[in-house]
């Protein structure tokens, strides 16, 4: 009975353990593209530097 709830605990643990994972993963790709597309902008002169 004990092993069945920490069984669990650990595989609930896990899962939202790799959601935040997938979400940092996610946030990191989108800025390092918003930051190659930002340059490849201001390069091109479309977008000026504040």
């Amino acid at each position: 009975m004990l092993l069945d709830i920490i069984g669990y605990f650990f595989i609930v643990a896990f899962a939202v353990l790799g959601i935040i994972v997938m979400l940092w993963g996610g946030l990191a790709v989108i800025g390092t593209f918003a930051a190659v597309i930002g340059a490849i902008l201001e390069d091109f002169g479309i977008v000026k530097k504040s």
